[in-house]
């Protein structure tokens, strides 16, 4: 049986249906809000539904799971009422909001009565009530989910996207995702008794040439490195607010779906000036496989960023090592996401010299 991981994005459905009038009107009207600034006269009627959903929760049979809740609804007749499927993961994308979080919460318990493994996608701003930071949250989903689901598909996840419950704008954004990462779209057709599935349309950036001919202006503008100038870039990928340049949303989605297969090709200058191959590490990368040149592409640019932003996370843990241990040698890097390998280098005149590539001390 073929393991599946499943995108489903969250609304307050399961909240709304069977509300009394005045419920619906309190829960649509903060729809959009974050819990301390919802009104207190408004909070005591929301906590009171949402206590009432969750002892509900407990109990639902798949008929009641299906009348209550969009989401569950699609999953449930995709799954033909058999939620026994312990080797298949879901993540849950709520909304920044209050009700966002609620309703996640909601459907995730019920997911978990099947021993369904549940995963809740907390993206920073993600709200439909303000344009330019509900533009960014999405950039935030496409870095989030990208590197993740070709995770899943090399363990052979099937990856589905569930679009039948959540903000209509999110589901649009959604279901162009779906066509670059996903292997089927799923949603409940208009009636609400019948399941639609959408195969994957093959999507193709064609024109990767773009990328390639500024290749160093998109790496610094995925990793938010300064950029002196963007002419090169069509203003379809890029986001402006006021003097703040970065990826819009469709530009990291086909920025990430091109350097996967750029970044095998072959090891590139690093995008930021204060970064210097030494002779050592060019002849020790000279003859990598292209899945191990794309690794070290992209830590690359995470060292970067850790440069630029000390941002270090786990997957790059740059640190000291003992002098002398490798050549000139005072720090390393891991080169590959197994850690099978580092990258050695030292500090000279404000800069980093990598300078060897090669095995764990």
């Amino acid at each position: 049986m073929t393991k599946k991981l499943i995108i489903s994005p969250c609304g307050t459905s399961i909240l709304t249906n069977g509300a009394s009038s005045q419920e619906r009107e309190i829960l649509i009207k903060n729809a959009n809000t974050k819990e301390g600034k919802i009104a207190q006269e408004d909070k005591h009627l929301i906590s009171a539904r949402i206590d009432q959903i969750e002892k509900e929760v407990k109990t639902f049979s798949l008929d009641n799971a299906k009348e209550k809740s969009a989401e569950l609804n699609s999953l449930i007749q995709f799954y033909n009422s058999d939620l026994n499927r312990p080797q298949d993961h879901h993540i849950l994308i709520k909304t920044d909001t209050y009700l966002g979080e609620q309703t996640a919460k909601l459907i995730g318990e019920f997911l978990k009565r099947y021993k369904i493994a549940v995963e809740i996608l907390d993206i920073k701003d993600l709200q439909t009530k303000n344009l330019n930071s509900f533009q960014s949250a999405l950039s935030d989903i496409v870095r989030e989910l990208s590197e993740r689901l070709a995770g899943y598909k090399e363990q052979d996840y099937e990856i589905i996207f569930n679009l039948t419950g959540g903000f209509k704008g999110i589901q649009g954004f959604l279901q162009v995702l779906a066509m670059f990462y996903g292997d089927k779209t799923i949603y409940i057709f208009e009636s609400g008794s019948e399941l639609l599935e959408i195969p994957k349309i093959p999507i193709k950036i064609d024109d990767i040439e773009v990328f390639e001919d500024n290749l160093k202006t998109f790496r610094q503008l995925s990793c938010s490195l300064p950029v002196k100038d963007i002419s090169g870039i069509p203003s379809i990928f890029i986001l402006q607010i006021d003097d703040e340049v970065s990826l819009s949303t469709w530009g990291e989605i086909a920025w990430r779906k091109a350097k996967n297969e750029i970044y095998r090709n072959k090891l590139y200058d690093a995008p930021l000036e204060k970064i210097r191959y030494g002779k050592g590490f060019a002849k020790d990368t000279k003859d990598l496989q292209p899945n191990r040149v794309a690794e070290l592409n992209n830590k690359i640019d995470d060292l970067a960023k850790f440069l630029d932003q000390n941002i270090n996370p786990k997957s790059l843990n740059f640190k000291p090592i003992s002098k002398n241990a490798k050549l000139n040698s005072t720090h390393e890097f891991y080169a590959n996401s197994d850690e099978a390998k580092r990258v050695y280098c030292h500090y000279e005149d404000n800069k980093l010299v990598l300078d060897e590539y090669g095995e764990h001390l």
